[in-house]
């Protein structure tokens, strides 16, 4: 055939109608069992892949395997039929040296592509339960940290504070945003709020500026300034 991309067209429509069968007694099967490269410097001692090598006017050419978590999922040849040369013990671990690289970049792909994927299914699962949790709390449950044994229970919530506060605050806040910024005039960050309420501090900060904005505060400071006042013109 050919050199050039006429003769390599060439070459790949006389593979494809001649696809490879390889023999048990093949060299290739060494390259299987072994998954190791081979040599093979006489291509007529193959009976799959030296048709196609003896169709490429070649006369001996290299395998390698391709390994995806300790399976052969490929197999990579070369001669040097354009060369004039003839393949021997460098070509065969050069090749086996380059399929071994391509090889842990392809695992490595997918490992990340499947990290990716986990990573996107604990996001959702996360998402889940804080809306499980939000759930809960609207229908008159919450879940609290025991301060003393560290203990997790579910109880049911009593008013948060008496009504006549709730008359003043409860149509500006909701009732777990009350929670919040209770936990908030104690000097407790996002963490801490979250860590208390048991819910992701991505939820604990969402509450924050809901309630900055609601009392229409600059900062926290503000805020539990707004909120201490209410409460003190709700016991007057």
């Amino acid at each position: 055939m050919r050199p050039g991309p006429e003769g390599q067209e060439e070459w790949t429509a006389y593979a494809l109608a001649h696809p490879p069968a390889i023999d048990p007694r093949d060299p290739e099967i060494e390259l299987l069992r072994r998954h190791s490269a081979v040599l093979v410097p006489d291509n007529r001692v193959s009976r799959g892949v030296g048709d196609i090598s003896r169709a490429a006017h070649s006369t001996g050419y290299v395998g390698a395997p391709v390994m995806m978590r300790g399976n052969v999922t490929g197999t990579l040849f070369a001669d040097r039929t354009f060369s004039a040369q003839t393949v021997d013990t460098v070509t065969r671990d050069v090749v086996g040296l380059f399929t071994e690289g391509l090889s842990y970049a392809l695992e490595r792909t997918l490992l990340l592509d499947r990290m990716r994927d986990q990573i996107g299914k604990i996001k959702e699962i996360m998402a889940a339960a804080d809306m499980t949790l939000e759930d809960m709390y609207a229908a008159g449950m919450s879940i609290r940290r025991d301060a003393v044994t560290g203990d997790i229970d579910i109880v049911g919530l009593g008013p948060v504070m008496p009504s006549d506060d709730a008359y003043r605050l409860m149509g500006l806040l909701t009732r777990r945003e009350i929670e919040v910024i209770e936990l908030m005039s104690q000097g407790a960050s996002n963490a801490g709020i979250a860590r208390e309420l048991v819910v992701a501090e991505s939820t604990a900060t969402s509450h924050v500026k809901h309630i900055l904005r609601k009392l229409r505060s600059a900062n926290r400071a503000q805020a539990v300034a707004s909120y201490l006042h209410l409460q003190a013109l709700a016991k007057n």
